[in-house]
C-alpha cells in the first residue's frame, strides 16, 4: 500500500511569519496536532506541533500571539512522498519517533500529511498484515534525559523561565480563558 492511499490530503498550512496563535487556531478548527510551515510557493520549510507551541510559550515567557512560527518550528523535517510504501514510512516514523509526516510532491510542496492515526485506520480497513502497533510503540518510547540536558536544566540562566507581570503574585494573576467543551456524557 502507498502513502497516497491513506494520507490526509491538502492539510492546512502556515507561513514562517505567522504567529503560534494562527497555527493553534488551525489545530483547533481541524482537530490536528501539527501544521506544516510553507514558503510563498507552498514549499515545506518547517513543521510545528502542539507540544512545540506549548514549550515555546513557556520558555519564551510570551503568549501565542506574540511568538512567530519561525522561532518555534522544527526546521529539520522528515517527510515522504505519495508513492512511498506504508512499510517504509512506518520504519521512518519508528526510527525517528515521529507521529506525523508531511507528504511532499517532487517540488517539495505539501500535498498531504500522514499520521500514525491514518496508518491505524488504514490497517483496520485492510486485511493485510501491518506493523502499526510496533511503530506506535517505538514512537511512544519515553525520551531518555541525557547528562547534558540535566546540566542545562540545573543552570538557572539556561533553564526555561515563566512569564510574570512585575509585582503580580500567583494568586492575583488572571486565568486564561478558552472555549468550554460541550459535555458528552450524561450524569446518572
Amino acid at each position: 500500500m502507498n502513502v497516497e492511499q491513506c494520507m490526509t490530503r491538502n492539510p492546512k498550512t502556515c507561513f514562517e511569519g505567522d504567529s503560534l496563535e494562527a497555527a493553534a487556531r488551525i489545530m483547533w478548527d481541524n482537530d490536528c496536532g501539527s501544521v506544516p510551515i510553507v514558503d510563498g510557493s507552498s514549499r515545506l520549510v518547517g513543521i510545528i506541533t502542539d507540544r512545540d507551541m506549548c514549550m515555546a510559550s513557556y520558555t519564551q515567557g510570551a503568549p501565542l500571539h506574540a511568538i512567530r512560527l519561525s522561532s518555534a518550528m522544527a526546521k529539520k523535517v522528515f517527510s515522504c512522498t505519495p508513492k512511498d510504501t506504508v512499510e517504509s514510512v512506518e520504519q521512518l516514523m519508528g526510527a525517528h519517533r515521529i507521529r506525523r509526516l508531511p507528504v511532499l510532491d517532487a517540488q517539495r510542496r505539501v500535498v498531504g500529511i500522514l499520521s500514525i492515526g491514518d496508518l491505524a485506520r488504514s490497517a483496520a480497513k485492510s486485511s493485510a498484515r501491518s506493523s502499526v502497533g510496533a511503530t506506535l510503540a517505538s514512537i511512544s518510547e519515553p525520551h531518555k534525559v541525557t547528562a547534558a540536558e540535566r546540566i542545562l536544566a540545573a543552570q538557572p540562566a539556561l533553564a526555561p523561565r515563566r512569564a510574570s507581570k512585575p509585582g503580580a503574585s500567583k494568586s492575583s494573576a488572571p486565568r486564561a480563558s478558552r472555549p468550554k467543551a460541550k459535555a458528552t456524557r450524561r450524569s446518572r
